[in-house]
């Protein structure tokens, strides 16, 4: 069995990586070079990632992660794993830093805290087939949407993921009413494999999809990746039907989000 570890960036990063790690580069400009991680732009692997990228925002990273994993399919087998990471954000089987008053369930911690932490290292040192952040309560999937971004964007989005056959209307319905909520979704933490390219192969056949029709509704700076937050929803309640699918077989491991940053108010960014 192995781990391979990804991080996503459009930023420099600031958390430590491993040379084995590669780096998936969404940044404006050309990739960084020189460092000890291979680091690929998500243009090179499909141009219409870079194009879509202010829409995906960081999923544009998750599909090029899949795109690469499909590619070498040869090289690894049912039994691996993927670990994602962002250039700032990573998930750690133990708390570190301080708990943010603002974010449910996320540790914020300074850079020099990390200093001689391998954070992959640390992410992959589970031997659970999952490590993932706490799950929170949302109450409700739906409402708690459009108390914080525009309902259109996840309704239109829900639409064409029954139009595309990858939800029953029964499942929609059961969507909108989800309650647990694991931060990032199958997109931040270690998953199978096998499981983290079906749920991602979802989430990027509804989001190329809308983009071929449609734009999120706003344009605000916070509002313009809509199909970011919509695929973290998606992927949440995939992955949840995934491990209650394996209750018995698999037991996942609940770690901690975390963010590099100092105080104790989580900023996006």
């Amino acid at each position: 069995m192995s781990i391979q570890t990804f991080c996503i960036a459009h930023k420099s990063v600031e958390v430590p990586l491993s040379s084995a790690c590669t780096v998936i580069w969404l940044g404006s400009g050309d990739a960084p070079r020189g460092g000890a991680q291979r680091c690929i732009r998500a243009g090179e692997i499909a141009p219409e990632l870079e194009t879509w990228h202010p829409f995906l925002g960081g999923s544009a990273g998750t599909f090029a992660i899949e795109s690469l994993l499909r590619e070498s399919g040869t090289g690894w087998s049912a039994a691996d794993q993927v670990s994602i990471l962002q250039y700032r954000k990573f998930v750690a089987p133990k708390a570190i830093g301080t708990k943010s008053t603002n974010y449910p369930g996320m540790y914020l911690v300074a850079a020099d805290a990390l200093r001689d932490v391998a954070v992959d290292a640390l992410q992959n040192s589970v031997p659970a087939p999952y490590l993932l952040s706490q799950p929170v309560q949302l109450g409700n999937l739906y409402a708690q949407y459009a108390s914080n971004h525009r309902a259109p964007d996840l309704l239109r989005y829900t639409a064409i993921a029954v139009e595309l056959g990858i939800m029953t209307w029964q499942m929609s319905a059961e969507f909108f009413a989800t309650s647990l909520f694991v931060p990032g979704g199958v997109e931040m933490g270690v998953y199978p494999i096998p499981v983290f390219l079906d749920v991602v192969e979802k989430m990027r056949r509804v989001s190329f999809e809308f983009l071929r029709s449609h734009r999120p509704v706003s344009s605000e700076p916070g509002q313009l990746r809509a199909l970011a937050f919509c695929n973290e929803r998606l992927g949440n309640y995939f992955l949840m039907r995934a491990l209650i699918s394996s209750a018995g077989k698999v037991e996942p491991s609940f770690g901690f989000l975390h963010t590099v940053s100092e105080g104790d108010v989580y900023t996006p960014g």
